[in-house]
């Protein structure tokens, strides 16, 4: 039986530690928000357009209306309008009201008709041929957005479960695990805008519940000098913690991360680990 490389109980690292700590409450505020405040965003959104549409049809029609303002495409699916309205009551009254709203998949013509209806008991309550027009459209947007923030609010809960499952994880793995391997599929560099963040992603697999293959993944600062902990002289294995399952593999990084392990006590454990990858070439 091969000795143990790491003597067990391990130590967490603190930094670990805290950084789960601070993703997962991050994930649960942020997630909250979106699930929580773009859904009442929309509904609030949502009695803004019934009111209009129904002031439309009852609402007085006003006299030299105009408007101006600012559309932005978000990427030719959703259109964003931000309108300075002017219009002129029948009691001769100029009203500047803004109007703000937005369309899915469609854009405003701005070459039809513009007509404003007011409310002649409030004549400062208004409704815009424009958006009459786009009504299904701004419903469908309406829907979209809402959508969205409840997404963003799974993903987020998502993620919560995934940093939960790690932590877990490397707490068993600290008091109870096998050591092990894992085969590095690929290095995938992480880029954002083009450019190289330092990042890399490598990725393994894991054999699931009925023999599935999972890919996994795990980030290293190849700038900060991180890489993984390799099991082999080649690198096409990285050294893992096996915790009993259901828990998956910890991949520690060249510095033992995500545990703690003194630096006077690393030298000997990377002796020890060079003495086995010399052990293992030999038996090849």
């Amino acid at each position: 039986m091969r000795p143990q490389l790491l003597q067990r109980p391990l130590r967490l690292h603190p930094a670990f530690v805290r950084k789960t700590y601070l993703g997962m409450i991050a994930c649960v505020v942020f997630g909250l928000a979106a699930a929580i405040g773009m859904p009442a965003w929309q509904m609030g959104e949502a009695r803004r357009l019934m009111a209009a549409s129904a002031l439309w049809e009852s609402g007085t029609e006003a006299e030299d209306a105009s408007v101006d303002g600012r559309e932005t495409s978000h990427n030719f699916l959703l259109n964003s309008y931000n309108l300075n309205v002017e219009y002129v009551d029948q009691q001769g009254g100029m009203h500047k009201p803004k109007l703000e709203f937005s369309t899915l998949f469609a854009s405003i013509d701005q070459k039809s008709p513009l007509i404003v209806k007011y409310d002649p008991q409030a004549p400062d309550r208004f409704a815009l041929s424009w958006m009459a027009d786009m009504k299904k459209s701004a419903w469908a947007s309406i829907a979209f957005l809402g959508g969205i923030g409840i997404a963003i609010g799974l993903v987020c809960l998502f993620a919560v479960r995934q940093l939960a499952q790690k932590l877990a994880a490397a707490r068993r793995a600290a008091v109870e695990s096998v050591e092990s391997s894992v085969a590095l599929v690929k290095i995938v560099e992480m880029r954002t805008n083009g450019r190289a963040t330092g990042v890399m992603k490598f990725q393994y697999n894991t054999t699931e519940g009925g023999g599935k293959t999972k890919l996994r993944e795990v980030l290293f600062n190849v700038r900060k000098q991180q890489a993984p902990l390799y099991f082999d002289k080649e690198g096409s294995r990285m050294f893992v913690l096996q915790p009993p399952a259901p828990h998956q593999p910890v991949v520690l990084r060249n510095d033992f991360y995500p545990f703690h392990v003194p630096e006077h006590d690393r030298p000997a454990v990377l002796a020890r680990l060079e003495r086995m990858k010399n052990d293992a070439e030999a038996q090849s």
